[in-house]
């Protein structure tokens, strides 16, 4: 298994909606980026 190292990004929105759009707008970024390199993208989500 490949371990990656991810950076802390903080950012200040006006609303939980634009919370939701930018997550998924990284979300799909960063899968994008891993198919393309690795063929597959794995997310792991932890909650109540």
């Amino acid at each position: 298994m490949t371990s990656t190292k991810s950076q802390a990004v903080k950012k200040v929105v006006e609303s939980e909606q634009e919370v939701a759009k930018q997550l998924c707008t990284l979300v799909e970024h960063l899968s994008n980026e891993a198919i393309e390199a690795r063929g597959r993208f794995t997310i792991g989500l932890s909650g109540k």
